[in-house]
C-alpha cells in the first residue's frame, strides 16, 4: 500500500462497538485488529505529519479490538509510541481539553492512559493538567475538574514534581472558592470506624516509636549495631535500605532512604553494621542456604548480608577475601528473594553488580547456585524452578549445558510437565545432548523408567524431534489413541503460539506432521463464540493449513509430489479446497524457480536474431516460425495445406492425415528455415516394439 494512502485507510476503519446485537466472528476481528494495529505502526514511524486529534482516534479505533492484542503482538506500536514522548504529550493535551465530563469521566481518564500504553506517566499528566488550567476559565465545571485531576496526580507524581505542585494547588482554593470544596476532599479522608483506636494501640505495641524515638533508641544500640552485633536493629534497617517497608519512600536510592529516616550518623552506622554482619560466624552455609530456600523457610535477616555485600562491592568493587561458600549462599539467595524496585505503577527487580560480576569472571560459581536451587525446587516436584530459564538459555552457562539438561533429566524423568518441557526444550536445542538424551527417552518410553502418561508423551515427542526416523511410527500409533499428541508436536516442534520459529523441518517430517495433523483434526471453522487455549479444533486446522503452506513455499519436484499425496488421500478430504490451492501455487513457484533465466551475452545474442541463447529463446523462436509457416500456408497458391489431408481423383481434401503423417509434413516444411540458424528439427524417436 502506498504510503501517502495508509492514514485515510486508518480513517475508514471503523472502531467495533461493543452494543452490536449480532455476534462478532473472533477470527475477523483479530485480522481486522492485527491489520490496523500494523499500518498504524507504519504510520507512527513512516514520518507523516502528526495530528494530535486524528491519532487519538486512531488509537480508540485500535483499543476496540482488544481481544487482538495479547502476549506481545502490540510491543513493535507500545516501543513506538515509547520513542515519541512529545506525541504522547501532545495527545494528553489534547485529551484534557476535549474530555466529555460524563460520568464516566475518570473510567475514560483511565482508558487514555491504556491507549497510550501508560507512557504519559504521573509527572506528564499533573504537568499537562496544570497548564490546562485557567485556559477556559468560562467553562467552570472543567476547571473544576482539571483541579481535582491535579490534586489526585500531585500525591503519585515525583517528590521533586508533586510537592511544588501540591503546593500550588493547596493555594489556589484560597483565591477561587470553588476550589475549596475539592481542596478540603482532596486532602482528608474518611477513618473506619475506631480506627483512631487502633492507631493508638499499635502505637503502644510498637513501644510509641515517632520518627524521634525511633532514631534515638537506635542511636543507644549504634556500637553494637556498627560491629554487626545487633542483628534485629541491622534487620529493619536492611528492610528501609532495600524499601520492603510499604510507607517507604521508593523514590530515594537505598542509602538515602536509610539516612532520610535515621539521619547521618545512624545510617552510617547502618551501612557499617550490613558489611561487618559478613564477618559473622553464624553467616549461612551454601547447603543451609539451599535447604532454608527449599523449606521456604528463610530468616528475615539474611537481607543484611545482601545489603552488607552490596556495601562492600560500592566500598571496594571486589569480591576479594569473600568465602567462596558464602558467596554462592548469597547468589542463591538473591535468585530466589530477589529485591523489589518500585518504579511508578511498576516493579523491577533490583539487578546486583557484585553477582553480575561474579556471573562475568566466575560463572562456575553462580552456575552451582543456579543448579543447587533449580534442584531444590524439582525435589519438591514444584511448578516454578528458579534459576531454570537462566541455566538453560543465558550464553554464560553455555559450557554447562549438557551436564545440566542430562543432570536433571536423568534424576527426574518424571518432573511437573512445565518444568519437564523446559527441560526436553533445553536438550532438543542443544545437539551436544542428543546422544545421551536419546538414551534416557528409550529406557522412558519402554517403560524402564516409569513416568506418569503425560511425561511419557512428552519425552515420546522430543525424542521425534531429534530423532524422527526412529520414533514416527510411535508417535503415530500414540497419536491415534491420543489426538492432542499433534499439539505436543506441535510445540515441541516450534510452531506454537508462544515458541520460537525454527529452522524449517525436512520435507518427509513436514509431510508425515500434515498428514497426521489433517487427519486427527479435520477442517473445522473458526467458533462464533469465545473460547480459551490453543488446542481446539479450529486450532488443528489452522496448524494443518500453516504445514501444507511450508510445503508449499518449497520449490521443487519432490514438494510437489508430497502435496500431490496429501491432496490425494481420502482422510483429508475435508482440506480438499485448500490442498488444491497450494499445490497450484507450489507449481507456478516451481515453475519461476526452474525458468532459466538468461544473462546478459545471452540476452544479446537472443536480440541479435541468431541461434536462440535460452531455452526459452528456442520456444520464442519456433513459436515465431510456426506462425510464419501459417501464414505462408494460407497465401501460398500450390495448396500447400493438402500436405495434411487425404485427398480424392479430383483433388478434393477427403479426411485429414493420421497425427504421426501430419508431424512428418511439419517438421519437413519447418527444417529449411531452422537449418540455416543451427537448429535441427526431428520427429519424435520411434521404438522397435513399434
Amino acid at each position: 500500500m502506498p504510503p501517502a494512502d495508509l492514514p485515510a485507510i486508518l480513517d475508514g476503519i471503523e472502531p467495533l462497538r461493543d452494543d452490536e446485537d449480532k455476534p462478532r466472528e473472533r477470527r475477523n476481528e483479530w485480522d481486522v485488529g492485527s491489520f490496523f494495529d500494523k499500518v498504524l505502526l507504519r504510520v507512527w514511524t513512516g514520518g507523516h505529519a502528526f495530528e494530535v486529534d486524528r491519532a487519538l482516534q486512531w488509537l480508540k479505533t485500535r483499543s476496540s479490538f482488544s481481544h487482538s492484542y495479547s502476549g506481545s503482538r502490540g510491543a513493535p506500536l507500545h516501543d513506538a509510541v515509547k520513542a515519541t514522548p512529545n506525541r504522547v504529550r501532545a495527545l494528553a493535551a489534547h485529551f484534557v481539553e476535549t474530555l466529555v465530563l460524563d460520568s464516566d469521566r475518570w473510567l475514560t481518564f483511565n482508558r487514555f492512559r491504556d491507549l497510550v500504553f501508560h507512557e504519559a506517566s504521573t509527572d506528564m499528566l499533573l504537568e499537562v493538567a496544570l497548564e490546562a488550567m485557567g485556559r477556559t476559565p468560562e467553562d467552570v465545571e472543567r476547571e473544576l475538574f482539571l483541579y481535582e485531576l491535579a490534586f489526585a496526580l500531585s500525591y503519585n507524581a515525583s517528590r521533586a514534581f508533586g510537592a511544588p505542585a501540591f503546593d500550588r494547588l493547596y493555594a489556589m482554593a484560597d483565591n477561587q472558592p470553588g476550589f475549596a470544596a475539592i481542596r478540603d476532599k482532596s486532602v482528608a479522608t474518611v477513618l473506619p470506624h475506631k480506627h483512631l483506636e487502633w492507631k493508638i494501640k499499635r502505637a503502644e505495641d510498637d513501644g510509641g516509636q515517632s520518627p524521634e524515638i525511633l532514631c534515638a533508641n537506635f542511636a543507644k544500640e549504634i556500637v553494637r549495631i556498627r560491629s554487626g552485633e545487633h542483628t534485629g536493629w541491622l534487620n529493619w534497617a536492611s528492610h528501609v535500605y532495600f524499601g520492603l517497608f510499604e510507607d517507604c519512600d521508593h523514590a530515594l536510592e537505598p542509602r538515602e532512604r536509610l539516612i532520610a529516616l535515621l539521619g547521618t550518623e545512624n545510617a552510617d552506622a547502618a551501612l557499617a553494621g550490613f558489611e561487618a554482619m559478613l564477618s559473622r560466624t553464624d553467616v549461612p552455609t551454601f547447603d543451609e542456604a539451599v535447604t532454608k530456600i527449599a523449606e521456604r523457610n528463610v530468616p528475615a535477616w539474611w537481607h543484611t548480608l545482601v545489603a552488607g555485600i552490596n556495601e562492600r562491592w560500592a566500598r571496594a568493587a571486589n569480591l576479594d577475601g569473600l568465602p567462596e561458600d558464602l558467596l554462592r549462599a548469597l547468589i542463591a539467595f538473591d535468585l530466589a528473594h530477589p529485591i523489589p524496585i518500585e518504579r511508578g505503577s511498576s516493579t523491577e527487580w533490583m539487578v546486583q553488580p557484585w553477582k553480575e560480576h561474579a556471573l562475568s569472571t566466575r560463572a562456575d560459581l553462580v552456575r552451582d547456585a543456579y543448579f543447587a536451587v533449580a534442584r531444590a525446587r524439582f525435589l519438591r516436584s514444584e511448578q516454578y524452578a528458579e534459576g531454570l530459564r537462566e541455566l538453560l538459555t543465558e550464553p554464560q552457562f553455555e559450557p554447562w549445558r549438557k551436564d545440566t539438561v542430562i543432570s536433571l533429566l536423568r534424576e527426574f524423568p518424571n518432573a511437573e510437565h512445565f518444568r519437564l518441557g523446559d527441560l526436553l526444550v533445553g536438550a532438543v536445542k542443544t545437539p551436544e545432548t542428543h546422544q545421551e538424551f536419546l538414551a534416557l527417552a528409550k529406557d522412558v518410553i519402554a517403560g524402564i523408567s516409569p513416568v506418569g502418561e503425560r511425561q511419557n508423551d512428552m519425552w515420546l515427542v522430543a525424542a521425534y524431534v531429534v530423532s524422527p526416523g526412529t520414533y514416527e511410527a510411535k508417535v503415530e500409533s500414540r497419536a491415534q489413541a491420543r489426538p492432542g499428541l499433534v499439539f505436543d508436536l506441535r510445540d515441541a516442534m516450534g510452531y506454537g503460539a508462544s515458541s520460537e520459529k525454527p529452522a524449517n523441518p525436512p520435507l518427509p517430517q513436514l509431510e508425515f506432521f500434515a498428514r497426521l495433523t489433517g487427519t486427527l483434526c479435520p477442517n473445522a471453522p473458526h467458533p462464533s463464540s469465545s473460547w480459551s487455549g490453543d488446542t481446539n479444533p479450529w486450532d488443528g486446522a489452522d496448524h494443518f493449513r500453516h504445514l501444507i503452506h511450508m510445503i508449499s513455499a518449497v520449490p521443487t519436484e519432490a514438494a510437489t509430489k508430497a502435496l500431490s499425496r496429501l491432496e490425494a488421500d481420502p482422510a483429508l478430504a475435508s482440506y480438499k479446497p485448500d490442498l488444491l490451492n497450494v499445490l497450484a501455487n507450489q507449481r507456478q513457484r516451481r515453475r519461476d524457480a526452474e525458468y532459466d533465466r538468461p544473462d546478459w551475452q545471452q540476452t544479446v545474442a537472443a536480440l541479435a536474431n541468431g541461434q536462440p541463447a535460452t531455452v526459452s529463446d528456442l520456444h520464442a523462436l519456433l513459436a515465431a516460425h510456426l506462425r510464419d509457416l501459417n501464414e505462408h500456408i494460407q497465401r501460398d497458391n500450390t495448396d500447400i495445406y493438402k500436405m495434411f489431408w487425404n485427398v480424392g481423383g479430383d483433388g478434393k481434401t477427403t479426411s485429414p492425415k493420421p497425427e504421426e503423417a501430419g508431424r512428418d509434413v511439419l517438421v519437413t516444411l519447418l527444417r529449411p528455415s531452422l537449418s540455416q540458424l543451427g537448429i535441427t528439427a526431428e520427429p519424435e524417436g520411434h521404438m522397435l516394439a513399434d
